[in-house]
């Protein structure tokens, strides 16, 4: 059984003296929070950067790290991953899940040596949006002109600042997010062999999460950690 850590900071290991250490991360993802987004329960990547660095400054002979977020924010989520990666090759790092690990959670997901979750648990949602309203119409009602002043004309500066977007500005933001979805997909195929067909922004429960090879098993939390033993141990 995985039980709360005897260590001062807030990464968690096992009480059976395997040192291993437990990483909990709850949450939306995001970078650089403020006070209020940190009070609305965000989670920092600079915060899972800073456990796993304390972790193998003691010297942890492996991680656990359980995800239960939606995803978040990309800024950050591809150092991150990267950071998990690192610490893979050094020491195995395995992923488990009884909740959700998807979008930019799955994309932290993927950098570890396996992933684990329970049957009832959510992975993928491979892919990357920026949200937007077209509120020309409102405007409109309001007698409100948008009538932004740039350094020329058909420029994509004060994307997402007006009502609506020019169509340089929609190309400019459609470039961002198909480059994000490139660094997104670069990033899971480097340690996972998943389909195209499994990284068109769905989410999947376990059984089929594990069909397109998003995770490795359907495992109770126990049998996860016996699992990183396992790796540990070899």
């Amino acid at each position: 059984e995985i039980r709360n850590c005897d260590w001062s900071s807030d990464v968690c290991s096992s009480d059976l003296g395997d040192g291993i250490a437990m990483i909990e991360v709850n949450g939306q993802l995001c970078n650089r929070p403020g006070l209020l987004e940190m009070l609305c329960g965000m989670y920092p990547y600079e915060w899972l950067e800073d456990l796993l660095e304390d972790a193998m400054e003691a010297n942890v002979r492996g991680i656990m790290l359980e995800l239960d977020s939606p995803g978040g924010v990309c800024e950050g989520m591809i150092e991150c991953g990267d950071l998990i990666a690192e610490i893979a090759r050094k020491i195995p790092v395995v992923c488990y899940s009884d909740a959700m690990a998807c979008s930019a959670a799955y994309s932290l997901a993927s950098n570890c040596r396996k992933i684990y979750g329970s049957v009832g648990s959510t992975w993928g949602s491979i892919g990357t949006i920026v949200n937007f309203y077209d509120e020309s119409a409102m405007y409109a009602a309001q007698g409100i002109k948008w009538d932004p002043i740039t350094n020329a004309e058909g420029t994509a500066k004060g994307a997402l600042m007006g009502p609506n977007l020019t169509s340089a500005q929609r190309m400019s933001i459609q470039q961002l997010v198909q480059d994000t979805f490139n660094q997104f997909r670069e990033m899971v195929l480097r340690s996972r062999a998943v389909p195209d067909s499994a990284m068109n922004g769905a989410p999947f429960l376990a059984p089929r999460a594990l069909e397109n090879n998003l995770i490795d098993g359907i495992l109770t939390e126990d049998l996860a950690y016996e699992k990183l033993l396992a790796l540990v141990n070899k």
